[in-house]
């Protein structure tokens, strides 16, 4: 029997999840396991694998156990997937540690974030899939950021197969820029220049600035930092977030709320509820997010909005893109199995199915051209996918340092403390911590 939180009947009514189920229709048959690896056949005996999963809608769940359920409709592999929904990513890397360290109640695989997999690989608490990566298919169209997603650091092995690659961007009122014959911003200058012309305080505002939460730092001002030529955290530990390319970027970033007043006046502790009421109620001219909410402000706002490539800084572009996947745990006995599953979540209808539906990148070469993605949307993240990159989460202080960052960029933000002052304690956090 098939292990559910809520039935296959209970997610299809929460979700209408009728166009998922027929995309999924179309998914080719799942891939065995190499030849040359440790033994995975297209046919094998009778197997219950444990997998784990979140989910932070209805949709999202159903995206994922229609998959699953389609995986063992069509698979003459002898596998059935027992699937668990844990609520959230933060309890799911907390009970997977938790019950590694118990040395009981693991599962075979689960979705993963590749935030996670120094921490885990570290731990020994994953497979290393490049022998099975070799011989799939699928893997030779990666695109490049899919393969960084797999592994942690630069040097890692390759732990996840990604499936969804989650990239940021930002949004633009295109009516009011249309209006005021401006282009979307494409440099820092041009993001004052836009803000500036279109703040018309208590109407709108030029731009939505994120204080509020730590990802005011991922989402907005660490691309700036990266873009001016700070590395945040270099791939041998280096940190620079105090060197003089990082403290002009949040400088830069804190004066459009304290010098030239084109944020909101709750910029402070808004966070991204308050950001996308804000947008929605046409008081936003530019914000920060990514390419998985573009469903949401099409729907809110029609032709009024529209993307643009994160701006570059001084030195050039850095476009934040972090990925998801499934990670196969050492734990389990049944590794081969786990790979063939783990492969058919990666395989092209499959990832097209997340992407469309969750709001992912078309991270196969395959994937780019297809008339799906022929949208002003995606077109604002591929247009510079060689920029995709990611931050240095895989180091164990940059996660807790966000935690960090809100409080005293607050401080920055009401005159309290200075660019500087922030930037030489997160600097002194990552380094002592």
């Amino acid at each position: 029997m098939k292990k559910r939180t809520l039935s296959r009947r209970d997610f299809l009514v929460l979700s209408g999840a009728t166009a998922t189920s027929a995309l999924l229709a179309a998914c080719t048959a799942p891939t065995a396991a190499p030849a040359g690896s440790s033994g995975g056949e297209a046919t094998m005996e009778a197997v219950e694998l444990d997998y784990w999963f979140w989910a932070d809608s209805p949709e999202q769940a159903a995206l994922t156990t229609d998959t699953i359920d389609m995986f063992m409709e069509m698979s003459d592999s002898g596998i059935t997937v027992n699937m668990d929904q844990i609520p959230t990513v933060a309890d799911q890397r907390q009970k997977l540690l938790q019950s590694y360290a118990a040395g009981a109640g693991m599962p075979d695989l689960s979705m993963a974030g590749d935030s996670w997999l120094t921490e885990f690989t570290e731990a020994g608490m994953l497979v290393e899939i490049g022998e099975w990566l070799d011989g799939w298919d699928t893997f030779g169209e990666w695109l490049p950021a899919a393969a960084r997603a797999a592994r942690g650091k630069p040097d890692d092995p390759m732990t996840m197969v990604t499936n969804q690659l989650l990239v940021n961007y930002m949004y633009y009122r295109a009516d009011w820029l249309d209006e005021a014959g401006l282009a979307p911003p494409d440099n820092l200058d041009q993001v004052l220049e836009v803000a500036t012309a279109l703040n018309d305080p208590p109407n709108h505002f030029g731009y939505g600035l994120r204080g509020g939460d730590g990802n005011g730092f991922i989402q907005q001002v660490g691309h700036y930092i990266k873009g001016n030529g700070a590395n945040i955290i270099s791939d041998d530990g280096e940190v620079d977030i105090d060197s003089p390319e990082a403290i002009e970027a949040v400088d830069w970033w804190i004066k459009l709320f304290t010098e030239h007043q084109v944020a909101q006046p709750s910029a402070v502790t808004d966070k991204f509820p308050d950001l996308f009421a804000a947008l929605q109620g046409d008081k936003l001219a530019l914000m920060h997010h990514g390419i998985w909410s573009w469903k949401i402000q099409e729907g809110a706002l029609g032709d009024k909005i529209s993307a643009t490539p994160i701006p570059a800084g001084n030195a050039g572009r850095f476009v934040d893109s972090f990925g998801e996947g499934t990670c196969i745990y050492t734990t389990s006995e049944k590794q081969d199995a786990a790979w063939t599953v783990a492969s058919y979540l990666g395989e092209k209808d499959s990832v097209r199915n997340y992407s469309l539906n969750r709001g992912g990148a078309p991270m196969l070469t395959s994937l780019s051209d297809e008339p799906e993605y022929d949208n002003r949307f995606y077109q604002a993240i591929m247009s510079v996918s060689d920029d995709w990159g990611k931050y240095p989460s895989w180091h164990p202080n940059f996660t807790p340092m966000l935690s960090v960052w809100a409080p005293e960029i607050q401080g920055a933000l009401r005159g309290e403390q200075s660019a500087e002052d922030v930037c030489v304690k997160m600097a002194e956090f990552l380094r002592t911590n």
